[in-house]
């Protein structure tokens, strides 16, 4: 089975490519913006971006030269305040050049997850379907896998913040396997880093997603389907 393939039947069973958009005769804009865009993004963003990371990370030098008019430079770590690894440019000196890639690969998930979470609340009405399906699976779930599953998230989503805040602290330099992989993969640390951020995009913003829909749309959408 391939990633593509994957993917696509994890959609389709959750009834994301018959039901979005649920409303009657959705506009173009509503079709493009809504299913068009999850298409694009779960179809071929989310599977295939990390082979774009790695790609990027493999020819990371030639690429940090171009970044060069864009203010990327020994001053310059990165413009997130998760990625300032500063202190550990000092176990290599040519670190800078990877946290720049990773850098770019985190405005790559903003973008990807920030047009995601806009388009998202924007067309929330017409995910009601969706939405209405997994809230009916996760109702029909036994209570405490249910709480297991958003203590799972929640949890999920703490840890990216614990996990970046961890490398800079200035006892990292001091610890041994940190100094290693520094020293030595570079472009391995970075890639999971940005992976990481990646997953972290997707897992905030459906969460998001959803708890905006539980909160502003589903008691509007149990009654209409009531009155169906």
């Amino acid at each position: 089975m391939t990633v593509h393939s994957s993917f696509t039947r994890g959609r389709e069973r959750f009834g994301a490519v018959r039901t979005v958009p649920c409303g009657p005769n959705p506009s173009r804009l509503t079709v493009l913006l809504t299913r068009n865009l999850n298409g694009i993004i779960y179809r071929y963003l989310f599977p295939y971006l990390c082979i774009v990371f790695a790609i990027l990370l493999i020819f990371a030098k030639p690429l940090d030269d171009l970044l060069r008019p864009l203010g990327y430079d020994h001053d310059l770590v990165s413009h997130f305040p998760f990625v300032l690894y500063s202190q550990l440019i000092s176990i290599n000196k040519n670190a800078h050049i990877y946290f720049h890639i990773l850098d770019v690969t985190v405005w790559m998930s903003v973008a990807v997850w920030g047009t995601r979470l806009i388009a998202g609340a924007i067309f929330l009405k017409q995910y009601d379907a969706l939405y209405l399906t997994v809230s009916r699976r996760l109702s029909d779930t036994p209570l405490g896998v249910r709480y297991v599953f958003y203590a799972g998230v929640v949890l999920f989503v703490l840890a990216i913040f614990t996990i970046a805040f961890v490398p800079t602290q200035p006892k990292m330099l001091h610890d041994p396997e940190t100094n290693f992989v520094v020293s030595y993969l570079p472009g391995v640390f970075t890639f999971l880093f940005a992976l990481m951020y990646y997953v972290w995009g997707f897992v905030f913003t459906e969460s998001a997603l959803f708890l905006l829909w539980k909160i502003f749309r589903q008691r509007r959408a149990d009654t209409r389907l009531a009155l169906k």
